[in-house]
Order: structure tokens, then sequence, then C-alpha cells
């Protein structure tokens, strides 16, 4: 079993549990790392962070594979969450906006405006046909996407 953790410093380390061993550290965030997921099959891991970045590794050998920048200018991305299937994204920022992600491209699918505050978590239902999306307006809201956003 695996295990990924992150730190104020913006490193991720992919750890072997059992043996308590680090097996591989992500570096390229600048700042706090908020969020992690791992994809469905596990080949692959999203970190967030307070560099205003999302960024997807293949957690085998520990190589960048993508870089999003949801907000021009950048603003944190306090969530990030894999779609049970197919290969998107979701990320929840301090814009107050959830967006969709494409991760293999990075092209935005859709983006979520709603919320009076910063969305600080993001989580897909197991058919991934909704998102929720909790913010500091304190208000949780679950928005019905369907197969695709």
């Amino acid at each position: 079993m695996r295990l990924a953790t992150g730190t104020i410093g913006g490193t991720v380390r992919i750890w072997k549990v059992e043996a308590g061993k680090e097996l591989v550290t992500l570096a390229g965030h600048t700042a706090s790392v908020t969020s992690l997921a791992w994809n469905p099959e596990g080949s692959r891991l999203a970190t967030a962070s307070e560099d205003g970045t999302v960024k997807v590794w293949d957690a085998g050998y520990g190589t960048q594979l993508l870089m999003i920048t949801p907000v021009a200018p950048p603003s944190a991305v306090w969530s990030v969450a894999w779609r049970p299937y197919g290969n998107q994204l979701a990320t929840g920022s301090a814009d107050k906006t959830a967006r969709a992600w494409d991760a293999e491209t990075g092209t935005e699918l859709l983006t979520l405006n709603g919320h009076r505050g910063a969305i600080r978590s993001v989580a897909w239902s197991p058919d991934g046909k909704r998102l929720a999306t909790a913010s500091e307006d304190k208000a949780t809201k679950v928005w019905v996407l369907g197969s695709k956003p």
C-alpha cells in the first residue's frame, strides 16, 4: 500500500506504508500542498497548492505529467479530486470557483460559480454524475453534471 503526504514547503512524498519507506519525492510546488488525490487506477497523483497550481504526477517514476493553473493571476487551489471514471479532475479554489479539467491535456471543461467564499473541498459522487463543493461561505452545494461535465 502507498500513501502520499504533502508539506508546507511544497514537497510531496510517496511512501510504502508497510515498510515505512519513502519511495519517491515530488518537488515542484512553491508553496504549501493543500490537497492530494490518487487517480482511480492508483498510477497518478494530483496535487494542489497555495501556489495556484495543480500538478499531475506519474506516481511510480515521480515525473510531472501536467500542470494546471486554474486562475490567472494564480490563486490558492484548496482541493483536487479525480472523477471515479474517465480522466477528469475537479478543483476548488480561493477565487470561489470549482472547475472540471481534462487530466491529460489540462483543458478546462467547465467552471461552477455560485459560492460567496473560497471553495475548500470538492468531491465526486461514486457514479461521477455529481460534484459536491464546500465553501468558506458555510454552504455546501451539489452540482448535477450528468455523464460529462
